[in-house]
């Protein structure tokens, strides 16, 4: 797949997120990223999607999207790239780019979405903690992320 970091941002600018764009600050990768990354990877049909690292939703001094930057790729890459081999019972294998814009760094990551043999892919529990999640399967709404049954 052909794709660039700054389509994906004039995409989302034009039509704000929607199933296959999610814009997150990401000063660290949280459990919002990891929810989105399991909700692409499970969604039927959607092909997949992109998360754009580094963009803040609009808010009371912005009409729409912003750039806000990250300050460490390699930190956020690893973090992220470990996450997707180690919190899901399927291993999430996610492309990433970053570039320039506004005179910041921002990270663009697909998602793919997984083989039908593979979903539906689930947070596992932590050895000795609770789950705090009902299922651990997400999938993608019309511009956010659900949890779901296994079914």
């Amino acid at each position: 797949m052909d794709w660039s970091v700054e389509e994906v941002y004039q995409e989302l600018l034009a039509l704000d997120e929607h199933p296959r764009i999610e814009a997150k600050r990401a000063t660290h990768i949280g459990d919002s990223i990891m929810q989105t990354v399991c909700a692409f990877a499970n969604e039927p049909g959607l092909g997949g999607g992109f998360l754009l690292l580094g963009i803040s939703e609009p808010d009371e001094t912005h009409d729409n999207y912003w750039v806000t930057g990250v300050t460490d790729t390699d930190k956020l890459l690893n973090e992220l790239q470990g996450n997707c081999r180690t919190q899901f019972d399927s291993t999430i294998p996610v492309q990433s780019q970053h570039t320039t814009i506004e005179g910041k760094l921002v990270i663009g990551v697909f998602v793919p979405e997984l083989d039908p043999a593979a979903k539906p892919c689930a947070f596992i529990s932590k050895y000795g903690s609770k789950n705090k999640r009902k299922t651990g399967v997400w999938r993608r709404g019309l511009n956010s992320d659900y949890e779901c049954s296994q079914q």
